[in-house]
């Protein structure tokens, strides 16, 4: 799916990655969003499958909000790091 102004790559891989999620957890589009209303995140079942589709953009807090309902970390919605991160999240020093 190409990117619009609004999403990007980083959007899309979560979108992939929540429906992956969502489906291994045997979970219906409106399961998951009667699951997120019950935990403090109202939403609709057409405001899940946007998400998953990449038609929409979600913050910090929804992020959490899904990890949450799915029973996962938040870091396993994002893209993996790349491979000369540091597991503490500093960045490394640039050589020089």
């Amino acid at each position: 799916m190409p990117h619009s102004p609004r999403t990007g790559p980083v959007t899309h891989h979560v979108a992939a990655r929540l429906r992956d999620l969502r489906e291994r957890a045997g979970l219906s589009t409106p399961e998951l969003a009667r699951r997120l209303t019950a935990s403090g995140w109202p939403t609709t079942q057409p405001t899940v499958t946007k998400t998953e589709m990449g038609q929409r953009r979600i913050d910090v807090e929804e992020l959490a909000a899904l990890a949450l309902v799915l029973g996962v970390r938040p870091a396993d919605l994002l893209p993996p790091a790349p491979p000369d991160a540091r597991e503490d999240g500093t960045p490394k020093e640039k050589e020089k």
